[in-house]
């Protein structure tokens, strides 16, 4: 782990979760720009004083980026003269492209379960993984979201399952809320989905209402 309390980037990383808290290290540092290649170096020559501040500017940005890389990293970026460089190398290599990761993660994401956790960590571990796909760039609709967090609920669970087999799907919406949570309002399933606190970005949270003619049991 680095000083600022972040993982290092490794194999088994999740890359967009550690390039959003990287990328929050920079702009605090005021060397973003140069990453993302917003700010270049200035025309006035290698001898005036705002060449040489850029210099310096740009050498904190890749000792920033190096020293939240794990060892297994470098050969990546060993060679590369700059920040910039080094960031967009490691995005190319950490995006999920290939055919078969993709169908592994979507797999993964309809094989989880619920197991112990409280209701709101299920919620908040499936949202992770639905925008862990879309990272990946595949696209998750509303019913993927209804179908991963009810398929890993438990044999006491079993009740609200079936109540929902007979649901229409014009009956299944989703719309823009907050806080996660799951409650039962006359007659009602409201799963209201966002992103676990590790996930720093902006990110609209759902709310998945599956609507019942009935009260619907079993539910906490």
């Amino acid at each position: 782990m680095a000083k600022s309390g972040i993982d290092k980037l490794d194999d088994s990383s999740h890359y967009p979760d550690w390039a959003i808290q990287v990328e929050a290290v920079l702009e605090e540092k005021e060397v973003w720009d140069i990453v993302s290649g917003d700010e270049v170096a200035p025309a006035t020559g290698p001898n005036s004083k705002s060449f040489k501040a850029f210099v310096k500017r740009a050498r904190l940005a890749k000792a920033q980026i190096i020293l939240h890389l794990a060892p297994s990293q470098l050969p990546h970026i060993r060679n590369l003269a700059t920040a910039k460089e080094m960031w967009d190398t490691l995005a190319q290599v950490h995006k999920a492209r290939g055919f078969g990761t993709l169908i592994a993660m979507r797999r993964k994401f309809f094989s989880m379960f619920k197991g112990d956790a409280t209701m709101q960590q299920w919620i908040a571990y499936v949202r992770d993984h639905s925008q862990r796909l879309e990272d990946a760039g595949l696209t998750v609709q509303p019913i993927d979201l209804i179908i991963a967090l009810t398929t890993g609920l438990g044999e006491e669970y079993t009740p609200l399952i079936i109540s929902l087999d007979s649901t229409p799907f014009n009956e299944l919406s989703v719309k823009k809320s907050s806080p996660t949570s799951l409650t039962r309002n006359s007659g009602r399933l409201q799963i209201k989905t966002g992103l676990p606190p590790h996930l720093s970005h902006p990110q609209p949270s759902s709310l998945i209402t599956l609507k019942r003619p009935g009260p619907i049991q079993n539910c906490r």
